[in-house]
């Protein structure tokens, strides 16, 4: 699988180069033992590079007989040619809605593909999209969207599509969003690393901040860590996170903002920064394979999908970010693997419903219907 679209573990360094901090040594590298955050010690680990056992988690294209849909071609039907989608959301009724942060919409089809309507257009006013980072529904069925103004905007039911409400500001920009009850977890974080998971009520008021993952002079490295994929299990109470790149490893919270799980990723590799004279940095490509992090489904079940995207120093150099995709299964109880090394990169997950990104030369979505 190669992927040219995804940014999510390599560091934005050109416009956080001059982000530094005086405490900085030049020549220190991160990731750095010494500026991890955890209140655990690891609960289990799993191996990266262990033989895959290639299990049927999930339904996938063309291994079964019910139907499949598509959406998305290099060309043609402008309702066909998406833009950057960062996040497919499923609706309990079936649409699907899939958030373009190039076109600052979200988009709006049916369980079977059709083109419905677009919500939002580029802007920072009511109703407005300015670089949206994540969405989520709402327990009374609107749907949230989180963009880069430091604000959540609710959208209410309106037929095939939403309109908006209202709207409320965060202490950080969302990067990932997901609803537990009536609590609003947003994942963002500041430079200085203080916390990357926000609760918010219904009303905006934020409840709790927790979950520092990485706390070290260099705020951009702070900030890289704090830069990752996020679920939640709404039936459980729980939330699940796992960075991007610089650490190997995958996290569970309790609502409290207890950390009850903390599973190393052994043989990550990430994308590593040397600090440089003059409070700067540099990132290194290193030898092998390079990883990281690029999808957090929760299963009914009661499991979490971890998926890890794996490329080379030479495939970076032609702009592949993605050879191929490991997928590591995650029970609550006993221990994890790696569950297949062909699943193609989810989404998405409702019950047996997966939906997937089925090309990376152009955004393509592929879902299962049912008969």
């Amino acid at each position: 699988m190669h992927g040219r679209h995804s940014k999510c573990f390599v560091i934005i360094t050109a416009i956080l180069a001059s982000c530094t901090r005086p405490e900085s040594q030049p020549g220190r590298h991160h990731p750095d033992p010494h500026f991890l955050v955890r209140e655990i010690q690891p609960t289990d680990t799993i191996a990266l590079l262990a033989q895959s056992s290639d299990s049927m988690l999930l339904p996938q294209p063309g291994a079964d007989s019910v139907q499949w849909r598509t959406i998305g071609q290099l060309q043609g039907d402008e309702a066909q040619v998406l833009g950057e989608i960062t996040q497919v959301l499923p609706t309990p009724d079936g649409r699907l809605l899939l958030l373009d942060r190039k076109s600052s919409q979200v988009h709006v089809y049916s369980p079977t593909g059709t083109h419905l309507a677009d919500i939002g257009r580029p802007g920072r006013g009511p109703g407005d999209l300015f670089s949206p980072m994540a969405m989520a529904m709402g327990p009374d069925g609107s749907l949230l969207i989180g963009d880069m103004q430091r604000r959540i905007q609710k959208f209410r039911p309106d037929g095939n599509s939403f309109a908006f409400d209202t709207s409320f500001s965060l202490i950080a920009s969302p990067i990932g969003l997901c609803t537990v009850d009536s609590l609003i977890i947003v994942q963002g974080s500041d430079m200085a690393g203080e916390s990357l998971i926000q609760e918010y009520d219904s009303q905006g008021h934020l409840v709790r901040r927790f979950g520092s993952v990485y706390r070290s002079p260099l705020e951009v490295v702070n900030l890289e860590g704090a830069r990752g994929v996020l679920a939640c299990d709404s039936a459980r109470g729980l939330i699940g996170f796992a960075p991007h790149g610089l650490i190997g490893e995958f996290r569970v919270f309790s609502l409290d903002g207890a950390t009850i799980r903390l599973t190393i990723l052994e043989g990550f590799n990430p994308i590593a920064v040397t600090e440089l004279p003059n409070e700067g940095f540099e990132t290194h490509l290193p030898d092998g394979d390079i990883h990281g992090v690029r999808s957090l489904t929760r299963l009914q079940s009661g499991a979490w999908v971890l998926q890890v995207s794996v490329t080379t120093r030479e495939l970076l150099k032609e702009g592949v970010l993605t050879q191929k995709v490991i997928t590591l299964f995650l029970p609550d109880s006993g221990r994890g693997y790696p569950a297949s090394s062909r699943m193609p990169l989810l989404l998405a997950n409702t019950g047996r419903r997966p939906i997937y990104l089925t090309s990376a030369l152009f955004p393509q979505i592929t879902w299962r219907i049912d008969k």
